[in-house]
Parts: C-alpha cells; sequence; structure tokens
C-alpha cells in the first residue's frame, strides 16, 4: 500500500519554474511545498521525479522503495548503498540522502529561492566602486556588459569578468542556471605602451620598442647610428611631452615598466657633454598681454620639445593667442623641435588681432553677399555702390549695428572711413533719405 501510495504521489506532479529536470524527470512537488536538495556547501537544487525514483540536477538518481516492516518510512538506495529515513510527513520533517561523497538533505518548510543576487567587484589591487547588484531569475539571460562602474588599476585595462573564475567577455550573454548568488569579478589585462628612441643626431629616427605594464624592459642598443664614432652611454628617460624624468639608463640596464603612458628615451653619447647639457626652456605672455605663463621646464641640448597647448593664463584685449616663438621663429602648440641652443631660452606668446565681418544690408528689397573683413583698430572705407537706391531716395550713409540688428549709435557718413572697434561681426545697414 505505502509503495503504491508513494508513486501516485511522485506521478501527480505539476510543471514548476525548475527547468533544471533532465529528460522523462520533473520537479517533484512533496506532501506539503516544493522539495529542493541542499548539499554540504549550501547549494540549492530541485529534485526531479520520473515517478519511480528521484534525480537531482547534478545527475544523481535516487531510487524508492517501502520497507514493509517499518511502515511508514522510505528508503534511499544509490548502486553503492542503501539509506533509510523517515519518510517526508510535514513541515520541518526531512530526510538525508547520501551518495557516497556528499549528502544531500530534503527539506519542506521553505522552498528555495528562485531570485538570485549578481554582485560586481573590482578584483585584487584595484580601486573605485563596481557596478550596483543585481536580482536575477534562474534561468534568465545575464547581460556581460561594458560598465565597469569607477573601477580603476594602475597600467591595467578591463576587458570582461570571471564568473565562477570562468572569463566572461563584455557585451555576450549567459543563462543564469546557478542556485546560489554569484560574484562578477573584472578581468584586468596589462596595458601596452611605447618607448620611443630619440638620437640627439642629424639622423631621422622612428624607432619604438612595445612594453606591457609591469614586464621587465631592456632598451636595444642599437637604435641609432652613433655620431662621429662615439660609443653610446645610455638613454635619458622623458615623459611623452619630452620633460625630464631624472633617470638615466645604462646600456643594457632593465627595469619593470611602472609608467601608464608611453616615454621617450634619449640617446646619450659618449664624451659629448653638450648633447647632455640641461638647460631652462621659460614662458613669457608677451607684450601687452597679462595674467601668468605657464611653468619653466628642463630640456636636454638636441632632444626633442614642444611648445604645449598651455597658455597659463594669459591674455591680451582685443587679441587673441597665435602660438609662441623662440628668437624669432615661430613654434606650434602642438609640434615637436630640437633643442639647439647650447643656453636658456624664452618662448613668448604671439598675439593676432581677430579678423570679423562686416555684412552689407540694403534696406531696398534686394540682398547681397558682399562684406568687408576687418581686424580691430584698422581702418575701413565702405563701399558707397554696394546697395541700389530705391526710387526717388538718395544714400546717407549707414548705421553700425551688431550681429543681432541693434543699433550701435554709429553711423558712417556717404564716403567716409571708419576704425574697427568692435569685438564681433557687424552690420552696416544702409540710409535713404
Amino acid at each position: 500500500m505505502f509503495v503504491l501510495m508513494f508513486i501516485v504521489l511522485l506521478v501527480a506532479t505539476e510543471t514548476s519554474v525548475w527547468a533544471a529536470c533532465l529528460d522523462g524527470f520533473v520537479p517533484w512537488r512533496g506532501p506539503d511545498s516544493d522539495e529542493f536538495a541542499i548539499n554540504s556547501k549550501g547549494a540549492c537544487m530541485p529534485l526531479c521525479s520520473n515517478g519511480h525514483g528521484l534525480n537531482l540536477s547534478n545527475g544523481v538518481s535516487f531510487k524508492l522503495f517501502a520497507d514493509k516492516t517499518t511502515t511508514p518510512s522510505l528508503n534511499i538506495m544509490t548502486d553503492s548503498m542503501t539509506c533509510y529515513a523517515d519518510a517526508v510527513s510535514g513541515p520541518g520533517a526531512g530526510l538525508n540522502m547520501s551518495d557516497g561523497k556528499q549528502t544531500w538533505h530534503l527539506y519542506t518548510p521553505i522552498p528555495c529561492s528562485t531570485e538570485y543576487t549578481v554582485s560586481y567587484s573590482c578584483g585584487t589591487g584595484a580601486t573605485g566602486n563596481a557596478p550596483d547588484a543585481r536580482i536575477i531569475d534562474y534561468g534568465a539571460l545575464l547581460g556581460l556588459g561594458y560598465d565597469y562602474g569607477t573601477c580603476y588599476k594602475k597600467g591595467y585595462h578591463a576587458d570582461g569578468w570571471y564568473l565562477d573564475g570562468v572569463v566572461k567577455s563584455p557585451g555576450t550573454y549567459v543563462p543564469y542556471d546557478y542556485y546560489a548568488d554569484k560574484t562578477l569579478t573584472i578581468r584586468w589585462s596589462p596595458s601596452t605602451f611605447a618607448a620611443v628612441y630619440l638620437c640627439n643626431t642629424h639622423e631621422a629616427n622612428n624607432m619604438y620598442s612595445s612594453v606591457a605594464y609591469g614586464n621587465r624592459f631592456t632598451p636595444i642598443t642599437t637604435p641609432c647610428a652613433p655620431p662621429c664614432g662615439k660609443k653610446l652611454v645610455g638613454f635619458d628617460m622623458q615623459d611623452s611631452d619630452g620633460s625630464d624624468l631624472g633617470r638615466r639608463l645604462s646600456v643594457g640596464e632593465s627595469f619593470v615598466w611602472d609608467f601608464e603612458n608611453s616615454i621617450r628615451l634619449s640617446a646619450v653619447w659618449e664624451n659629448d657633454d653638450t648633447l647632455i647639457q640641461t638647460y631652462t626652456l621659460s614662458y613669457s605672455c608677451g607684450t601687452g598681454a597679462t595674467g601668468t605663463p605657464p611653468p619653466s621646464r628642463t630640456v636636454k641640448y638636441g632632444n626633442l620639445y614642444t611648445p604645449g597647448t598651455d597658455i597659463g593664463t594669459c591674455a591680451r584685449a582685443g587679441y587673441v593667442f597665435g602660438g609662441w616663438k623662440i628668437e624669432s621663429y615661430a613654434r606650434t602648440n602642438t609640434k615637436y623641435y630640437p633643442y639647439t641652443y647650447s643656453l636658456n631660452r624664452e618662448l613668448v606668446a604671439q598675439w593676432a588681432r581677430p579678423s570679423y565681418g562686416a555684412a552689407y544690408i540694403c534696406n531696398n528689397g534686394t540682398t547681397n553677399s558682399s562684406y568687408i573683413s576687418g581686424r580691430m583698430g584698422s581702418s575701413y572705407k565702405p563701399d558707397t555702390t554696394v546697395c541700389t537706391a530705391p526710387d526717388g531716395m538718395t544714400f546717407a550713409g549707414y548705421a553700425v549695428q551688431d550681429a543681432y540688428g541693434v543699433d550701435t549709435g554709429d553711423v558712417i557718413a556717404p564716403g567716409a572711413s571708419f576704425t574697427w572697434t568692435y569685438d564681433n561681426n557687424i552690420r552696416l545697414s544702409a540710409i535713404w533719405n
């Protein structure tokens, strides 16, 4: 009787949210609530039944049968052993099953949750805040995104996630088939930078070495042809802008790369003091300008330098910044130049009058595309023949308006000149009498 009743109980099963059962098995509902198995590590998985036995989602199968001498009872049999326990009879009751390797406990009071928490971690050695945790249903797709929060690790870049020690690529989806909360940990990979060689000779050179952060790096010993047969002594290390980092490498010396950007290795040649002499390159706001120029910098003879885009707080009323000059030579902000002076030098800011436009407004029902290109402080004579006078009217000059058509109060008589004192575009509106 007990065997028959128990088998009927297993067969009369409704399909539930658990999708981990093997073919031929369905989730088993016990006498009081959903039944689950909890292993020794706390992992939760459903019990699945085919009417004659139970199957755990990890493939371990147990056969069920009644012992008529100990009714009501339930025996659990694996391939290697038989276990005995009281049959499930109500809330709080349960039984243990063992396959000889780990023990599983069936319980009835509270079903295992179908919702789990996915947390995020910046990982070992990283700083910052990982993305917020999220709730996900069992069986749903978990998106592996590119949002790494504010996580940061010096010299490394984030390029994926670890889930249970397995690398998952960003931009992909994986089914969440875990019966437990999980943590996604950022996978960090070392970034690659360049060491650019500067020969400090008349020879042009485009050689560089690629280096991964944290790796030991040894500069090559023959990046340049020696000047006049001189021997290479080593390299002075500079940042990407050419500023000296205060360290010289001997030929063959190596170091562990701990820079977060590319650097320059400036060749030092034997017995040539002019090539390794250091000078000061300072800045000036220039004549008529106010403010504070950028700070001075040091540069070695023959090394490349760039004026840079920093102009400090330099400004000149009515003018726009037009670059730098060293002596009488113009220097563009972002270009590189060899320092061939054997003394300190100064970069002086250059200022230019901005160019504006004065459009003619005829006020006679016609339009035209004529205009004057003007600069602050220069004198201009408007054309009196641009506009055709309306019938019966005579040209009486131009009213000066701003770019939006608002009168400035200035009037230019016919044939007269005016000095440009406007710091924007203007309109010359024809006056008719």
